[in-house]
């Protein structure tokens, strides 16, 4: 189920369930995480504040070698003002238990990466709007610059995020 965030810009495409989902799956069952990025290249994928900062907490895990699940991340984020503000160890816990099923993390992820394909395209669409309503650029510049906008969002597609070594190191 899609939620909208209604701002003076408009309404933001997100799902909470799904990027809750995302983490909860990764808490009860690691090795998820390699599917995860599959579709979910960086922290700025989740709309929610908290759900950055957690993401990210667990791709500096994973490029440590240190095990992810809900105690050592708690360990690693107890503290941070903005994560004690979302309920702090509740909160992750919460999440793991409410993950419907970790198998199913490719899925939940690949929600969270459509809702975020449709912000990028929101605030693209946006930008051309703004330039061309200010017409002051050369029309050929305002259509260069749309498309390359257009173009950055559907290149994210084709583009890998981090990858773990040993199966970088596999490949070569």
């Amino acid at each position: 189920m899609a939620e909208e965030y209604t701002s003076d810009l408009g309404s933001v495409q997100y799902s909470t369930m799904a990027e809750q989902s995302v983490l909860g799956a990764v808490l009860l069952e690691s090795s998820m995480l390699d599917e995860v990025l599959d579709f979910i290249k960086n922290p700025d994928y989740f709309f929610i504040g908290v759900h950055k900062l957690i993401y990210k907490e667990m791709l500096l895990m994973m490029n440590s070698g240190v095990p992810i699940d809900p105690v050592t991340l708690i360990d690693r984020l107890e503290g941070n003002p903005e994560f004690e503000g979302s309920g702090g160890k509740t909160y992750i816990i919460n999440i793991a238990d409410s993950c419907p099923s970790y198998s199913n993390a490719g899925q939940y992820a690949r929600i969270v990466a459509e809702k975020y394909k449709l912000r990028q395209l929101v605030a693209a669409s946006r930008a051309i709007i703004d330039d061309a309503s200010e017409g002051a650029e050369d029309v050929s510049l305002i259509l260069d610059a749309a498309e390359q906008r257009l173009f950055d969002i559907r290149s994210d597609e084709s583009s890998k995020g981090l990858e773990r070594i040993n199966s970088v190191i596999l490949q070569t």
